[in-house]
């Protein structure tokens, strides 16, 4: 939303989210949920966003700027899964996951598979057919499912740690609906 929301502000498709702090979850019932994308022009052409929700308080916070010259990065995934040699089912995951606390429905039931070693995960993503035929150009369960797969990495003993910041966000073009996710 916040990078559809920017990308409209600023006028280009090529832009990068910096320092995006989820700050609290946002919990959608079956009617949906409406929230606000108040967008403010700061210096320097920085653009500040945040995601409200309908009492009005702040969920996400972040920047947005144009990005200049977007870089591919090539991964070496037969290396990379030679590296994560452990794999979990998502159907031990989403039940592992839900007795720490952590409720997945169906929409973001989105690992197909994970190979994770102590310092770095893979996972297969696909959006699931909840979500129909809605397209974005950055899935709001393809962004799930990928901080879900670094929870894996950070699992304790007493209960899951999930990202709730990151520092840059780059999406040059529409995912397709089955991607990697790689941390």
């Amino acid at each position: 939303l916040a990078l559809a929301g920017a990308s409209r502000a600023l006028e280009n498709p090529d832009v990068r989210l910096r320092q995006v702090v989820w700050m609290r979850p946002l919990a959608a019932g079956t009617d949906g949920l409406k929230i606000e994308l108040p967008l403010r022009f700061e210096r320097d052409g920085l653009l500040s966003f945040e995601v409200k929700g309908p009492n009005g308080d702040v969920h996400v916070q972040g920047k947005a700027e144009v990005a200049a010259g977007l870089s591919e990065e090539t991964l070496d995934l037969p290396a990379i899964r030679d590296r994560c040699s452990r794999t979990i089912l998502p159907d031990v995951l989403y039940p592992a996951f839900a007795d720490r606390g952590l409720e997945y429905g169906p929409g973001f039931r989105v690992i197909q598979e994970i190979r994770y070693s102590g310092r770095e995960v893979l996972s297969v993503l696909q959006v699931p057919q909840e979500w129909g035929d809605d397209k974005y150009r950055l899935h709001p369960a393809l962004v799930d499912g990928a901080l879900q797969s670094l929870a894996v990495i950070g699992a304790g003993a007493n209960g899951v740690e999930l990202p709730f910041a990151v520092n840059d966000v780059v999406c040059g073009e529409a995912l397709p609906n089955r991607c990697y996710a790689h941390g």
